[in-house]
């Protein structure tokens, strides 16, 4: 067996190198033999693909060790005795089922049991009664237990739940401190109801411990001089358990306990304050800074009176320890799962037959009130629909098969390894202790089980990047969540893209060039010009026809700004063609200009952001892309991972390909381009957009091989394949105007053609550079407005200098006028 598993080591240090090097290096020498022009991209995905078989496998198996340790802490911990399992027609079955049960009801005690906190002291010398108690063959496990069982149901056996400080005579307690939470307080008041609330909770009694992972793991981290550092003290998990030692040669120094205290109070001052200046930088005001430092300062109590409980303890130890005949070192050690801030442990006698004055402080939870059976059950039958069958059935009724397969897979292996997981029983027991019981396993085999479960639960189970993950998630989840909320609420007619007044559009100003080097791309030229002038279309012009996307009053902003009878809002065409296309399901919001001067010559004006639904949509369609450039932006390295991330977010974007149709306004733009091209009427076109539109524009640009600008629009070089598209044509079709600090053009890689203008905003207001309107008056005061009207909101919003009088009014007269 021994040898086998030395064998087993080798196989896995194999394994891992062909799969990390080996293959890769292989298929890279390979492509540059065979003169392949992408080798690098070939390379790198083979890379992605074998290490992503290899954690597959690799996830498969940790789930079967899991399962595996979870039915062996079970079996020994008497929680589904032999009657409930048996062999014959149906015995695995059953066996299963039972298991099965068992874990349903545990998990679902823990999670929903109401809880008492409890905070006492007890003596050194209780504890060593203590210590011959469990040396007598832990005679109160089987006598001194609660009458009523941890586990809900007949299929799980009785579990004593005594814990070795509640073994100690209750006499010799001296209580700090009790507090019960709401949750534990309304539902003592609902088992005590005795019309229906037997139905729901049950009171225990007397109260049962509540573990936590690292007591039954035994995780106890030791500070002492050599070890103890700022970071660690302040950056510790608040649940870790900790002991600090407090004499002897490592023992903690009084000026590290004072850092320790000083540093704790300076970190969360600091938080506080960063938080508080962040706010008032972001301009929400000073009432919504105090709020947030007065959470903030509510939030820190707690913590504070823990580093303060810790730092008096050690002053007490210390100072009892200073004595010089002390050999033996003392420790402060931390029974607080919540606070995980130390306590005592001191002796001040070297005489082993005198009675100890050490001193424990425990802060431990104990359940007061669980669930019934019954309520369990239906507590966990409205978790599996509310989170596993109706977002299944969902997927099915849209369709997405391929989203729906990879769900029920994940759910699947996400509920096995929930329930099914030895953590649960763990801190229904206490320790690792069971594995002991188990006669079935030789020494060395238990121990090798419990070494490999300790490892997989504090690693991978509970680790730190379970926590890190789950907050990451939980952060997408929540503004998901706000987003349909807010598509939900807001109403579609409401005009926030763009905030420019054409009300004060003045056309005795004039904004002239100015002296710098203007941005190269202010003229247009190669078909694009709306007036057949020799100097080409100005820039500002495209900018205002996707600024005007907004607002209802086209016509009247195109006579305006063009002069009128120049540019016609052609309604009526795009009503006709969405009669032809999908009728009331068409959906895109797109607008066409017609320029009666220059015939065959067309504007294809698409709407950007208006509402929360285009929110959502921007976040289906660029969501894949998003988290690609954030991977690279993590990974060490990242920009050598570019040549496949286009080949990951079509793989991502795959497995939501049916759920991508019903946003995919690209489409239906790309549609009525074409149909306007074969109508003859057209011979000419150019889309703009700004924001969603932008990004609309670019992508049926590069599909119908039309020009297209975007301003502000998020880019798709990485999702080109998701769209359709190749990179050439992204490369020779498609313009985007990207202003400085706008967070949306970040989305996505930008392909070569764009212009960056400057974004003249407070830098505390990014998304104030994303204003269309900020835009079209930078243009306009860089480019010079030529015959173009001056807006009176460049100046008084934006703040831009006042524009050139021509006229006899001056700019405040013309203002009020207009």
């Amino acid at each position: 067996t021994v040898g086998r598993r030395k064998v087993a080591v080798v196989y896995a240090e194999w394994t891992t190198f062909f799969i990390y090097l080996g293959i890769p290096l292989l298929v890279l020498t390979g492509a540059l033999f065979a003169g392949a022009p992408n080798w690098w991209e070939i390379s790198a995905l083979v890379w992605y693909f074998s290490v992503f078989v290899f954690w597959c496998f690799y996830a498969l198996m940790v789930t079967v060790i899991e399962v595996k340790s979870f039915k062996e802490l079970v079996r020994a911990a008497g929680l589904v005795g032999d009657s409930t399992t048996g062999s014959g027609d149906g015995g695995c079955f059953r066996t299963f089922l039972a298991y099965a049960k068992c874990s349903i009801l545990l998990r679902q005690e823990l999670r929903y049991s109401g809880r008492l906190k409890k905070r006492y002291l007890v003596k050194s010398s209780d504890l060593e009664l203590m210590s011959e108690q469990e040396e007598d063959g832990n005679a109160a496990s089987t006598g001194g237990g609660s009458d009523s069982s941890n586990i809900n149901d007949t299929s799980c056996a009785n579990y004593n739940d005594d814990n070795a400080l509640m073994r100690i005579p209750s006499s010799k307690h001296v209580v700090h401190r009790e507090k019960r939470g709401l949750y534990g307080r309304m539902t003592a008041q609902i088992a005590s109801l005795s019309c229906c609330g037997p139905r729901f909770y049950e009171l225990v009694d007397p109260p049962t411990r509540a573990y936590t992972l690292d007591e039954a793991l035994g995780v106890r981290r030791v500070v002492t001089f050599g070890s103890w550092s700022l970071e660690r003290i302040y950056c510790q998990k608040k649940s870790s358990r900790v002991m600090i030692v407090v004499n002897g040669d490592s023992a903690l120094l009084p000026s590290q306990a004072k850092s320790s205290l000083a540093c704790s109070i300076l970190g969360y001052v600091m938080v506080i304050l960063l938080i508080a200046s962040l706010l008032l930088w972001l301009g929400l005001g000073s009432i919504v800074a105090g709020v947030a430092v007065l959470l903030g300062i509510l939030c820190c109590i707690p913590s504070f009176k823990g580093i303060y409980t810790a730092y008096r303890a050690y002053n007490m130890v210390h100072t009892e320890e200073s004595e010089p005949d002390t050999d033996e070192p003392s420790a402060i050690e931390n029974g607080d799962i919540e606070t995980s801030r130390g306590f005592t442990n001191s002796e001040s006698d070297n005489d082993p037959e005198e009675e100890s004055n050490a001193l424990y402080s425990f802060r431990e939870e104990f359940k007061v009130t669980k669930p019934t059976a019954a309520f369990s059950w239906v507590l966990f039958s409205l978790e599996v629909f509310a989170f596993v069958i109706w977002p299944f059935i969902a997927l099915c009724v849209v369709k997405n098969w391929q989203s729906a397969s990879l769900f029920a897979i994940v759910a699947v292996f996400s509920y096995v390894r929930f329930f099914l997981c030895p953590s649960v029983v763990l801190e229904t027991i206490g320790s690792l202790d069971a594995f002991d019981a188990n006669t079935s396993l030789g020494k060395r085999k238990k121990m090798v089980s419990k070494t490999r479960l300790n490892e997989i639960i504090s690693t991978i189970s509970r680790g730190r990047s379970r926590h890190i993950f789950a907050f990451v998630f939980s952060i997408f989840v929540v503004l998901l969540l706000f987003l349909t909320v807010g598509a939900l609420n807001l109403s579609t007619n409401e005009s926030t893209g763009a905030t420019i007044d054409l009300g004060e559009a003045l056309s005795d100003f004039e904004y002239p060039p100015q002296p710098d080097l203007p941005y190269p791309t202010c003229r247009l030229k190669k078909g694009l010009d709306i007036t057949e002038s020799d100097e080409g279309a100005a820039l500002s012009d495209f900018v205002f026809a996707a600024s005007i996307t907004y607002y209802n009053q086209r016509q009247d902003m195109l006579d305006t700004w063009f002069g009128e009878g120049v540019a016609k809002d052609e309604m009526d065409v795009v009503l006709g063609f969405k009669k032809q296309y999908r009728g009331e399901a068409a959906s895109a919001a797109m607008f066409l200009y017609s320029y009666p001067d220059v015939p065959g010559f067309g504007t294809i004006a698409i709407r950007g952001t208006q509402s929360s639904w285009d929110m959502l949509a921007n976040a289906r369609l660029w969501s894949a892309a998003f988290l690609a450039q954030c991977l690279r932006y993590v990974l060490p390295f990242g920009d050598v991972w570019t040549p496949i991330l286009d080949e990951l977010v079509w793989l991502v974007t795959v497995m939501d390909s049916p759920g991508m149709a019903d946003v995919s306004y690209y489409e239906e733009v790309s549609a009525f381009a074409n149909y306007l091209l074969d109508s003859g009427n057209y011979t000419n076109l150019v889309l703009v957009g700004h924001s969603l539109g932008g990004g609309i524009a670019l992508i049926s640009g590069a599909q119908t091989g039309l020009t297209s600008i975007g301003i502000s629009a998020p880019n798709a070089l990485l999702s080109r394949h998701t769209f359709g598209i190749t990179e050439q044509a992204l490369k020779t079709h498609t313009f985007n105007v990207i202003p400085n600090r706008d967070p949306v053009p970040k989305i996505d890689d930008v392909s070569d053609l764009y212009q960056r203008i400057e974004c003249r905003t407070e830098p505390n207001n990014f998304l104030g550079c994303h204003d269309s309107g900020r835009t079209l008056c930078e243009l306009q005061y860089m480019c010079g407005s030529g015959d173009r009207p001056v807006i009176c909101s460049c100046v008084q919003k934006f703040g831009y200098p006042k524009p050139t009088q021509i006229g006899n009014r001056t700019f405040e007269e013309a203002c009020i006028e207009a």
